[in-house]
């Protein structure tokens, strides 16, 4: 099919609900009259003139819809290719919802297609009518409840996050994944600081009268909410950003398509330590609530674990150190996991000649399992301790095995996680918990050390 094409074949679902495209001789032969003459014109000046005689010609604006209907057929093929195979879908289950042009030239009057609302609303000096029908068909919401339905959530994550107030924020983190007070009020902070900077400056874009979909923030402004917060680095502050965006998109999804948990753990494991440790036998018959009660005493008490295990594993570390070590040590780590900082760009900043210096300094792997192992001593006393309060004695020392086991897969989602960024130093910043958790304890407990 040619290009000139698309202003005379609308493409539609026939009767059996089958894309088709079907040629217009009317609007064939409108275009071949309008346009005879003038093949070298761009799409622009071909749309700017059918939108002027649409004003008095049904058959510029058909001609507008057909090209419109081609439009809307691409972005739903780009939608499978780009998330139907992992998420279930087809281009097909995708046309009804948005190609719903009959290709009438007198429009029903009591029915408002999907094309006829794009070309309502389509303003020439704003942008092209491609680039509208992708935006409109892409925030369409029949498409977007189905896609939503199906696990994909279109918005970009700087407009999720425009678009979430505070509150909000607080019932998410709280109610959804179930995070400590400590994470939650981290989260508040940073997007407070957020909407200080980049949805401030998105108001007075719109006041301007400029709109569009919400751009990535600039370095300018990553750096301004990096004042706001007072710590970290542009990098991280938008891996921080993206992080965030992504754990209220996980709760968009879920709750449009109906499958809110009534638990989230960090690791992705939904309640793997409610099932294997905290669930009673089927003669105990112990009440949802105790298990509710354990679950929350235990979420607050792993992110607990966590820093003490860093607190005792480091300590450790730069007791053995003699010298600048335990110094470089602490640099190190922050520079790697707070800032992203390679092993090379490490060397140089702590006065090492090269790279694998840096690598021998960290031993990131074995640092990782002095931490696992220090987590499974600490969690174990407190699970067992809090598991006693829901079982039996002989039940509990039944449960040994399975207590630790669960505690040991519990913690492996937290070091697979930090053990896969840490492959790709330049994007490993504080997006995982592993990564959070530890900055937060060097900036309290080494403040002066790595100043």
């Amino acid at each position: 099919m040619s290009r000139n094409a698309r202003y005379w074949k609308l493409t539609r679902l026939d009767l059996t609900g089958h894309r088709r495209a079907a040629e217009l001789p009317e609007a064939k032969a409108f275009f071949a009259q309008q346009f005879a003459t003038d093949d070298d014109l761009a799409p622009n000046e071909i749309q700017t003139q059918l939108l002027a005689l649409s004003q008095t010609d049904p058959i510029a604006d058909l001609c507008l819809r057909c090209f419109i209907s081609n439009q809307i057929e691409q972005v739903c093929i780009q939608l499978e290719q780009q998330f139907g195979l992992n998420h279930g879908f087809s281009r097909q289950d995708l046309f009804p919802l948005v190609l719903d042009d009959d290709g009438k030239i007198q429009a029903n009057s009591q029915y408002v297609s999907t094309a006829r609302h794009i070309l309502n609303t389509f303003e020439p000096g704003k942008g092209s009518l491609a680039t509208w029908t992708i935006r409109l068909v892409k925030h369409n919401r029949e498409l977007n409840k189905f896609l939503l339905e199906s696990g994909v959530c279109l918005l970009s994550d700087w407009a999720i996050l425009n678009d979430t107030n505070i509150s909000k924020l607080r019932r998410v983190y709280g109610e959804f994944h179930s995070t400590s007070a400590f994470e939650t009020e981290q989260a508040v902070f940073l997007l407070e600081a957020y909407h200080a900077v980049y949805r401030a400056d998105r108001l007075i874009q719109r006041q301007a009268g400029v709109r569009g979909a919400c751009p990535p923030p600039s370095e300018e402004q990553l750096e301004r909410i990096r004042q706001e917060i007072g710590e970290g680095t542009p990098r991280s502050i938008l891996a921080q950003l993206q992080q965030l965006a992504t754990q209220l998109r996980q709760y968009r999804v879920a709750s449009r398509a109906g499958r809110l948990p009534t638990v989230s753990m960090e690791s992705g494991e939904s309640v793997t330590i409610a099932d294997r440790i905290a669930a009673p036998s089927p003669e105990e018959d112990e009440s949802a609530i105790q298990q509710n009660a354990f679950l929350q005493a235990f979420r607050g008490q792993f992110a607990t674990a966590l820093e003490a295990a860093f607190n005792q594993v480091i300590t450790a570390r730069t007791r053995k150190y003699k010298g600048d070590k335990p110094k470089n040590f602490i640099a190190a780590l922050k520079f790697f996991h707070c800032e992203g900082m390679s092993m090379t760009e490490i060397a140089a900043q702590v006065g090492l000649k090269a790279q694998f210096q840096v690598s021998r300094l960290l031993n990131l792997k074995t640092f990782r399992e002095d931490v696992r192992h220090q987590m499974v001593q600490e969690l174990l006393a407190f699970v067992k301790e809090k598991v006693a309060d829901l079982m039996s004695p002989d039940r509990l020392k039944e449960l040994d095995a399975t207590i630790e086991t669960a505690l040991n897969e519990q913690i492996e989602g937290v070091m697979q996680e930090a053990a896969a960024q840490a492959q790709s130093p330049k994007d490993y910043v504080t997006g995982t918990m592993f990564s959070r958790t530890l900055c937060g304890h060097l900036d309290r407990a080494y403040a002066k050390t790595t100043a």
